[in-house]
């Protein structure tokens, strides 16, 4: 016989043992109760008691794992997200002082300097103007 089987008959004997005293001592009206209180006993049992078979233990394990990753991807993408934004800063920061001088260069006299100035601004723009695409195109910080 096999030992897993085995093991299984033998956690009926309790609920078994406890039937019989309940059938030996109780009215013949309690029977049909004791009988159904035996199988749900016996179920119960064997549901509380049985092995976890082992490849529900490799499933859990690999949800495991899976979760595992899942975090470390999430920090990363946070990570990403905040480099982003604080390049996104940086870059800011720098074009405004050529955006300062493209201003003094569209006051100046000389046709020619004034639109090196407008060139100047209209670059700094559109380098502006994707970095707020950017901003918005970034997925959102959850709040963690």
């Amino acid at each position: 016989m096999d030992s897993l089987l085995l093991r299984r008959a033998l956690w009926l004997v309790p609920p078994a043992l406890a039937l019989l005293a309940l059938l030996a001592v109780a009215p013949t009206g309690l029977a049909a109760y004791s009988l159904a209180g035996f199988v749900a006993g016996a179920g119960a049992s064997w549901l509380l008691l049985r092995p976890v078979p082992e490849a529900a233990a490799r499933g859990a394990e690999a949800l495991r794992a899976a979760l595992e990753a899942s975090k470390i991807a999430s920090d990363q993408i946070t990570a990403l997200i905040e480099a982003t934004a604080r390049l996104r800063h940086d870059l800011n920061g720098i074009l405004s002082p050529t955006l300062l001088t493209a201003d003094h260069l569209l006051a100046h006299e000389d046709a020619t300097v004034r639109r090196a100035g407008e060139i100047m601004v209209k670059t700094v723009e559109r380098a502006t103007t994707r970095l707020a695409e950017t901003r918005d195109q970034a997925p959102s910080r959850t709040p963690g």
